[in-house]
């Protein structure tokens, strides 16, 4: 089972009732979209080897991701200071939010307004471990809407990535990066129909 959560974009997140919102988590058997899919499958596969649960962020091979590799956005855990820093941002993920400068940029505290919205939901896959599914809609620079589904993987590490001088020590089975890809990134009937309507809040 993987979690599921649905995303309504700026207002919400901008919310006081933020945080609840991205909590109220479900959870679902798989992904809707095929790539989701194959990205779980492939996280699933990855082995295990200190019996935590979670694959390393070593054993993920760029090969094997070169297909999604424009979608995808790698994200470091901080958790000394209970912030989440960018590694690498897809050339797709860049373009459509129109910024290039996202590596290693503080989700918490950096001037990103559309980064800073993903913190809650990262920090939920920080504490559950598991994977999660967002889906979610958005108006581009046009006016015109689409819908979009993130799939967030969460990885091990068998170093600390609490600062940048990168002493090893063992991570003790805690979420040290998430692997997020998105598929939905211009607007798209074929998604809104696969995807459906998104749920009304609560």
């Amino acid at each position: 089972m993987i979690g599921c959560i649905d995303y309504w974009g700026t207002e919400s997140l901008r919310s006081p009732d933020a945080e609840r919102h991205l909590r109220a988590v479900t959870f679902v058997e798989q992904p809707t979209l095929e790539k989701s899919k194959a990205l779980l499958n492939y996280w699933s596969a990855l082995p295990r080897p200190d019996g935590s649960g979670l694959p390393l962020r070593t054993s993920m091979r760029p090969a094997d991701l070169k297909s999604v590799l424009n979608n995808i956005v790698l994200v470091e855990v901080i958790h000394a200071e209970q912030d989440f820093r960018t590694r690498l941002t897809g050339q797709n993920i860049s373009k459509a939010l129109q910024n290039s400068s996202w590596y290693r940029t503080s989700v918490k505290n950096g001037t990103d307004e559309e980064l800073r919205r993903w913190y809650y939901i990262y920090c939920l896959v920080t504490e559950i471990a598991v994977p999660v599914i967002v889906h979610g809609a958005f108006s581009d620079i046009t006016g015109l809407s689409g819908r979009f589904e993130t799939i967030l993987l969460p990885f091990g590490s068998d170093v600390d990535t609490a600062d940048d001088t990168d002493t090893a020590h063992a991570s003790g089975g805690r979420v040290a990066y998430l692997l997020t890809h998105t598929e939905g990134l211009s607007p798209s009937n074929t998604l809104e129909r696969q995807l459906g309507p998104l749920p009304q809040r609560v």
